[in-house]
């Protein structure tokens, strides 16, 4: 009997122990939770943190201070909303391409041929998985040039955008988007090979007629085109 009184003694000790430890740990816990959280209920304070997310933009790199001023020297007639509101259109469409699965036409105006293929290619990707996506609301919250190349053979200009969509859930997105001015040459398939003066035939990259100098003028068209995309968070 002495035993049993023992073996119970060491339970309720054990018992007690154990109610005392498990308090200060919750106890803990809630004072954690709300310091943190603002709320004693920690699975509360992290759908809070959550929540917060899901409404708070990302960041983007802001440099139009630094890249513009060069971008207008080298192209005086660049005009900055109006790239902007390409981006932001290119954007749309590329999410409303991914929700119908079809390649819309609007994005071929203006987008490179690369861009086109990437995005067939990832819409192919969701036809072979199964999955069809369904995205609403789409809103722009903020839109910055963050880098700027030229070249002897092209020019881009790279923006950051943060925007957030609905897709089952607010979802908060950072893009990086190129902007390529690109020289087209609408006489290339049908430029002339002989002289309309003299009858000499011309090159392909000609201007000028090197037996009689006669002077042609191609039909370049200068314009902007998204070259490239990409998603950053």
């Amino acid at each position: 009997m002495k035993g049993l009184y023992v073996f119970l003694g060491i339970v309720g000790v054990i018992g007690v122990a154990s109610f005392i430890l498990y308090y200060k740990i919750r106890k803990k816990i809630r004072t954690f939770s709300k310091e943190v959280f603002g709320t004693v209920n920690i699975m509360e304070g992290l759908a809070k943190v959550q929540e917060e997310a899901d409404n708070t933009p990302y960041s983007i790199t802001n440099a139009n201070r630094i890249y513009q001023p060069r971008i207008e020297k080298d192209f005086p007639d660049f005009h900055s909303n109006t790239l902007e509101e390409m981006v932001k259109k290119f954007l749309t469409t590329y999410l409303n391409c991914l929700e119908s699965l079809k390649e819309l036409s609007t994005i071929r105006k203006m987008c490179t041929s690369t861009v086109i293929e990437s995005i067939k290619s990832e819409i192919n990707d969701l036809k072979a998985s199964g999955k069809r996506r369904k995205i609403d609301d789409i809103k722009f919250h903020a839109i910055a040039i963050s880098g700027y190349v030229k070249t002897l053979e092209y020019a881009t200009v790279r923006y950051q955008v943060a925007l957030e969509y609905t897709e089952h859930k607010k979802i908060q997105s950072k893009y990086e988007v190129h902007c390529t001015y690109v020289f087209k040459d609408l006489d290339i398939k049908t430029f002339g090979l002989r002289c309309n003066h003299c009858g000499a035939p011309l090159e392909t990259t000609s201007t000028t007629c090197e037996y009689c100098g006669t002077i042609f003028v191609r039909n370049i068209e200068k314009v902007w085109r998204i070259s490239n995309y990409i998603r950053k968070i």
